[in-house]
Parts: C-alpha cells; sequence; structure tokens
C-alpha cells in the first residue's frame, strides 16, 4: 500500500483507502471542511466554491461495536457554566451520522483501521442536492440527477501532521442529459470535491463579543446557562493576531495574516492582487500593528483546497455566476478565521478592460 504519515494516517491499495485511527483520537472532535475543487463552470457549479460556509463542519469517530462511524457534532448549543443545564443540552441535541464502515483491522499500536473509501466516494458534501437544482427545469424545484458510484473515484490524499486532505471526482447522472455547454456529455455530470480533514487549533483563540455597533460576520451560539435576557453568544470572526516582538510604540504579530497567489491567476495581475492585500496594512498599523498582513506566492507543493492556505484564485466559466466571492471558514468554538479563498471570475475584468477601453 502507499502509507501516508499524518493527523490521520492513511494506506492506500488499489480501489481502497483505509484510514487508522488512534485509540486517542476516537471520539474526539476535529474539523472537516469541503469545497468543490472542480466544477462545471455554470449553474452555481464553480471550483474553488466553499461547501460548508463560515463553519466548517465539527465531526468525530466513534466506535461502536465493530464498526467506526464519522458522526457530525451539534456544536452551536452547550451551558459553558451550569452543570444541570449541561446535561439537558446533552439529553436535547445529538449527532448525526455521516457515514459507517467495519473494522477491517488494528495496528500493533491499537489503532483501529477502516476502508474509508466510500465515505469520500459519495455524496457525503451534499453537492448532489446542487447538482439537482441546476439541472431543474422548474425554477426553485430540484430536477432529478442521481450520484453514479460507477463513475468515481478518488483522485489524490495527501497527509500532513495537522490535517488530511483528499479529493474524488464524483459522477452524477441526471434523469435527462443535461443541457451545459461545458459538460462534454450531458448525461454524465463530473463534480470533484477536497475535503480537509483538520484538527482543531490546540489553543483556542479569545473570542470578541459581537456588538450590534459594528457590522461583523458571527459565528452565533446558545448557551443555555445565560442568565441575561438572551441565551445567543455572538462571537465575531477574525484572524487570530497575537503580539511578537515590539516594532516602537507598536507590535509584530507572531503570525501576519497571510494570503496566497494561486498560480492560476494571470501574471500581469498577480502584482495588483498583493498590493490589494497589503494595502490594509495602514489600517492594521492605526490599530497598533506592524507587518500584520501579507500576499505571498502560493508555494509550489501546496494545494490551494488546503484550509492551511487563504488564498487568492482565478476562475473561468461558460456561464458566469459572480464577479468575486469571498467566504472564509472559521472554529465554530470561537470564531477564528482558518481560512479563506477569494475567487475573481476572469469575466470581470474582462468587463472592466471593456468599460475602460470603450
Amino acid at each position: 500500500a502507499v502509507v501516508r504519515r499524518g493527523f490521520l494516517d492513511t494506506y492506500q491499495k488499489e480501489d481502497k483507502l483505509y484510514l487508522a485511527v488512534p485509540p486517542d483520537r476516537l471520539g474526539k472532535e476535529f474539523l472537516m471542511e469541503m469545497k468543490i475543487a472542480r466544477g462545471i463552470g455554470t449553474a452555481g457549479l464553480f471550483g474553488g466554491t466553499m461547501l460548508s460556509l463560515f463553519e466548517a463542519n465539527v465531526v468525530a469517530v466513534e466506535r461502536h461495536g465493530e464498526q467506526l462511524f464519522l458522526v457530525q457534532r451539534p456544536h452551536r448549543f452547550g451551558a459553558r457554566n451550569n452543570a444541570p443545564a449541561a446535561k439537558a443540552v446533552d439529553l436535547t441535541f445529538g449527532s448525526s451520522v455521516l457515514e459507517v464502515a467495519r473494522i477491517e483491522s488494528f495496528r500493533e499500536d491499537s489503532a483501529v483501521v477502516v476502508d474509508a473509501a466510500n465515505w469520500f466516494i459519495s455524496d457525503l458534501s451534499g453537492i448532489g442536492q446542487a447538482v439537482r437544482m441546476a439541472v431543474s427545469t422548474v425554477p426553485g424545484r430540484p430536477g432529478a440527477a442521481n450520484f453514479d458510484r460507477t463513475r468515481s473515484y478518488l483522485e489524490s490524499v495527501k497527509a500532513f501532521p495537522q490535517n488530511v486532505n483528499i479529493r474524488t471526482k464524483l459522477t452524477f447522472r441526471p434523469a435527462e442529459p443535461a443541457g451545459f455547454n461545458a459538460v462534454p456529455d450531458g448525461r454524465f455530470i463530473p463534480i470533484s470535491i477536497h475535503y480537509t480533514l483538520a484538527a482543531l487549533p490546540a489553543v483556542a483563540m479569545a473570542p470578541r463579543h459581537g456588538d450590534d455597533r459594528v457590522g461583523n460576520f458571527w459565528t452565533v451560539h446558545k448557551d443555555f446557562s445565560q442568565e441575561d435576557s438572551t441565551t445567543f453568544l455572538r462571537f465575531v470572526n477574525r484572524w487570530r493576531l497575537e503580539r511578537g516582538e515590539p516594532a516602537g510604540d507598536k507590535w509584530r504579530p507572531k503570525q501576519p495574516i497571510t494570503y496566497y497567489i494561486d498560480p492560476n491567476v494571470p501574471m500581469q495581475y498577480r502584482a495588483a492582487m498583493k498590493a490589494g492585500v497589503e494595502a490594509w496594512n495602514p489600517a492594521f498599523e492605526a490599530a497598533g500593528w506592524v507587518g500584520a498582513i501579507r500576499a505571498l506566492d502560493l508555494p509550489a507543493d501546496a494545494d490551494p483546497e488546503d484550509i492551511r492556505y487563504a488564498t487568492l484564485r482565478w476562475n473561468v466559466s461558460d456561464e458566469p455566476g459572480y464577479g468575486a466571492i469571498g467566504p472564509s471558514t472559521v472554529d465554530p468554538r470561537t470564531g477564528e478565521i482558518l481560512d479563506a479563498d477569494i475567487l475573481f471570475e476572469s469575466t470581470f475584468f474582462g468587463g472592466f478592460r471593456n468599460g475602460w477601453r470603450n
């Protein structure tokens, strides 16, 4: 087998993808982020699009009997400061079972081994609903399109110390051939999905509570131990900036906010995109930071879909669905932004160029 050591060790052999889950990892929560790695350039199915907008899914692997279950936890509810209320929360909100696999073996270190290929070569991401809406002939109502397992397969697997990246090629078969110019054969709609399984930050960032006087994106929880007039906790979605070395009366961050320019961005725009990112530095300097944000070229061995890399990416399409979009993924416990991928549609730039020429 092809062995990859990382956040979860994987063993790939033929059409099998074995995951090894150590005993101390069973039941421990981690993040699962999903993106369209390659779309069809129309009908809202665009490569690079995040599927779990703003909050990554909080999942865990549990053992029950001779099977492992991939479950999604209900992370939006809690009772931090009241033990009886916490028991009531546990009584009320349960985990959703996403996938299941039979235990195949045990490693010498007692890690549980399962074949998880079918977890990812599936409609785990829920992209099938978007495909059904894309092929619909009645506005607002989904059409018919089924996932075709026989025409779907693993494209790649990469393992790193804090995350595992899995990419799959999926095929959906509509009830009637789809009339998309961008799809070679309308009977078989191809969509590639990128999964990142990642460890939660070891030290959770201190959250900043939202304030109605300032507009922000929020991560919202219900805390049933709250004795105020509301059970809601609203955390501002923000990057983690921590003080590093002093710079006069300001501070340099331990880790700057970093955006990477995808190699698919045309050369003539890269310098301007970097300048646009770093143009935010004067605002950070007014808040007491030096070199808080920067833009770099994406490393050659990096995946732009990888949760560790916030990116600016180029996109082309047959029928544009946007000019530019910029969703992000946050740690649902605190609102810390972990990833952000900004997509620029080529037609958007073409329109500006033509407007200037005219």
